[in-house]
């Protein structure tokens, strides 16, 4: 696991959401790879929203197994198919941009200034 030199990460505010990832990361910051959106679109049942890419080099085998578990069911896919996204560099895994606080971490605060 390369570790990134970006510490940014994602506070989850909406109930539903941040119940998902409670207890997975330290005070519940959620690893993201930068403060800006990903200029793709993700589509969750037929809607589409802008998300941060959850930051895969940040996340220990402990908590992915914990988001995998949590994950799988929420979406109504496999265990085994989140698991094969988490390992596929080319797979992106995003998070709902909306009702989120993003933290900059100073190597991106450094890049805007």
């Amino acid at each position: 696991m390369t570790q990134s030199p970006c510490s940014c990460y994602a506070i989850i505010t909406d109930p539903i959401r941040k119940e998902r990832f409670s207890g997975i990361f330290a005070d519940d910051h959620v690893p993201i790879k930068g403060p800006l959106l990903n200029e793709a679109l993700a589509e969750t049942d037929g809607e589409l929203y802008q998300f941060y890419e959850l930051d895969k080099s940040r996340i220990n085998p402990e908590q992915r197994q914990r988001l995998i578990e949590r994950l799988a069911p929420a979406f109504d896919v496999s265990r085994e198919t989140v698991q094969r996204a988490f390992e596929d560099p080319n797979v992106k895994i995003p998070l709902r941009a909306d009702l989120v606080v993003v933290q900059w971490c100073e190597h991106h605060t450094r890049l805007a200034l």
